[in-house]
């Protein structure tokens, strides 16, 4: 094996599998939205060379069969085969075409998974860039790492060949059962089972002053903030769903991905996570004890506990890895993730960096075929922001973005009133 080479890790090849058998709903991607004038080719095109050299993980595609597949540098990458140019029509959407140009552009095997687009025309003064990237290639974590490298210009090292620590397979099996606690099947929500599978993707937009005030108040970090407005959006457009006006909302079961690192020291390569299981409190009539429930499921301590618990999975062959995953479809509905009618809710932390002249950064997710639902969402310098990808048959999906606001204005005023006491 080269030097320079990279085994994939089993979270990778199981990615390549989904990839090959569901391939748009597997790429990921996060967009900008600029102010300014439209670059010219040859400044975009520079400003993606300097991303690579800023990023080594570009150079980076898969070669061999999954079983035995590995990450290898490309150092004769062609760049112009990794830019894509949309022009929208003027008032156009940048968001919608943002999740179109991610979602629908191929990304062949033979060359790095990744591509840059630019969307222009929709408005005068203004253009977004999107980067899309095969999950197979990276996780949430390591396309923020690449970001940060590529807006800071402080490089990020080459994926290593990494070393897994001497844990054996089965402690980290024996770490990872306190974790296996099945869902009741009552609170899952089932989408209409007579749904076109159309993708309808919107951005809600938080007032990160407001979410910082209600942490601050609340003991709380602006993640679990922000997943208690998507679960008070959730409380409030359920009873409008299927069933009429006066259903009763229910809880709801939730995939939350949780990271094994901040995606640097793997040089950005690769998907490095796992999953927490997670019941919202979605029937909780008050938004101040819906923020408790969701501050104590997803504590630090728990993260915490979750990733080490979890991490030996990173290191597994290929056949091991296979027998774990079928053992816990069997126990627990946490490793099976196509599991119809769950969320998937995620956050990335993108702060610690400035994006000059950027409007806002967004995320736009997956959305395998079977999920219900899926929020990402990103700390950002310019503000937090939810990539909301949904099934587009689903009755007021397109209010969402103003529900997730509305449930944050409200919990901000239960928090002020419960302080006050």
């Amino acid at each position: 094996m080269s030097v320079e080479s990279v085994p994939a890790n089993y979270v990778d090849r199981t990615m390549l599998v989904l990839h090959r058998l569901d391939e748009p709903n597997w790429y990921i991607g996060a967009g900008i939205r600029y102010a300014g004038a439209l670059p010219s080719h040859e400044h975009f095109r520079r400003f993606v060379l300097a991303a690579i050299d800023a990023a080594p993980v570009l150079r980076y595609r898969r070669t061999g069969r999954i079983r035995t597949a590995k990450w290898v540098p490309d150092h004769e990458i062609d760049v112009d085969q990794h830019i894509e140019y949309h022009r929208l029509p003027p008032g156009g959407d940048p968001y919608n075409a943002a999740m179109r140009a991610i979602r629908y552009t191929s990304l062949p095997m033979d060359r790095p998974l990744w591509k840059v687009h630019l969307l222009h025309g929709y408005k005068t003064g203004e253009y977004t860039l999107c980067y899309q990237a095969s999950h197979a290639f990276q996780d949430g974590m390591s396309a923020m790492a690449t970001l940060r490298a590529v807006m800071t210009g402080v490089p990020l090292r080459p994926p290593p060949v990494t070393r897994y620590p001497g844990r054996s397979t089965l402690c980290g099996i024996l770490r990872t059962l306190p974790e296996l606690r099945p869902y009741p099947s009552d609170p899952r929500w089932r989408p209409p089972a007579d749904t076109t599978g159309a993708l309808l993707f919107r951005v809600a937009h938080l007032n990160l002053d407001t979410v910082q005030e209600i942490a601050a108040r609340t003991d709380c970090g602006p993640a679990q903030v922000t997943l208690a407005a998507v679960t008070g959006a959730m409380h409030h457009w359920n009873p409008r769903r299927k069933g009429g006006p006066h259903r009763r909302p229910r809880a709801f079961n939730v995939f939350m991905p949780t990271s094994f690192g901040d995606g640097r020291r793997n040089g950005g390569l690769g998907t490095h996570s796992g999953i927490m299981p997670l019941v919202l409190p979605g029937d909780e009539p008050s938004p101040y004890r819906r923020l408790l429930a969701i501050r104590e499921a997803v504590s630090l301590k728990h993260v915490i506990s979750l990733r080490r618990n979890q991490s030996f999975v990173d290191g597994l062959g290929f056949p091991p890895a296979r027998i774990v995953e079928s053992v816990m479809r069997l126990t627990d509905p946490m490793a099976s993730i196509l599991t119809r009618g769950h969320i998937v809710f995620t956050m990335l932390p993108a702060n610690s960096f400035e994006i000059p002249d950027a409007i806002d950064l967004f995320i736009v997710p997956p959305l395998p075929w079977r999920i219900g639902a899926y929020f990402n969402a990103v700390h950002s310098s310019t503000g937090i922001t939810i990539g909301c990808g949904m099934n587009g048959d689903l009755p007021d999906v397109d209010q969402f973005p103003d529900l997730i606001q509305d449930a944050l204005t409200e919990l901000h005023d239960a928090t002020a009133q419960m302080t006050r006491r």
